[in-house]
């Protein structure tokens, strides 16, 4: 009876390590933010460099929400630049950010309509109205994104990996005396892998042994 030993070692190593991730800028959700500072920027230009306001109240509040969220904005992109939510695991910034599109397309709407209407036909309010709203449109397309995202990261499958240890096995064939030694890694994890791809994608450096011997 002879054993057949089938030895094969994944290695996966994480992308650019370094402490800029340029890269954001020009992925989808970089182009959102910065596309939403602009629109956010221009609009609050627009109100402040008005020679007079129709309603004093009314764009007071629409230049605090849109300074507000211009600057929560210009965090959150500083952040993804330079890596910081690898730095602070304590909070869930998928929810987070997904809670800062849902209130702020809501204010900034509101904002935008009260701007609107009082603007009194002054050009510059107009605009300024107008960039609002293009501004509310992209939050609510970076709220649907933030959904997608928060929501797809509880439905991985993969909770927690656990790195249970290294151990050595030897494999010796009674007829050739042939022996292989195996390094074998125990990996536990809830729920339970599916794929060995999702092994892979959390393995750094590791080598990882997949071992089938039959008759």
């Amino acid at each position: 009876m002879s054993h057949t030993v089938v030895t094969t070692t994944t290695t996966t190593r994480t992308s650019d390590g370094g402490f800029l991730h340029l890269g954001y800028i020009r992925t989808t959700g970089g182009i959102l933010k910065i596309s939403q500072m602009v629109a956010l920027l221009v609009a609050f230009l627009c109100v402040h460099c008005a020679r007079a306001w129709p309603d004093w109240p009314a764009f007071r509040y629409f230049e605090v929400v849109m300074l507000w969220f211009l600057f929560a904005l210009l965090i959150f992109f500083i952040m993804h630049v330079f890596r910081a939510q690898g730095r602070i695991a304590c909070i869930n910034w998928p929810l987070t950010e997904f809670l800062h599109y849902a209130v702020g397309s809501i204010l900034v709407l509101i904002a935008s309509i009260v701007a609107a209407v009082k603007s009194g036909g002054i050009s510059v309010l107009v605009a300024g109205s107008v960039f609002g709203f293009i501004a509310t449109f992209l939050m609510v397309v970076s709220l649907w994104t933030s959904y997608i995202v928060s929501c797809g990261s509880q439905q991985t499958g993969i909770d927690i990996l656990q790195w249970s240890g290294l151990a050595t096995a030897t494999a010796t064939s009674p007829s050739s005396g042939f022996a292989v030694n195996i390094d074998l890694l125990t990996v536990t994890s809830s729920p339970p892998l599916r794929t060995p791809e999702v092994l892979g994608r959390h393995a750094q450096s590791t080598p990882v042994h997949l071992v089938t011997m039959g008759p």
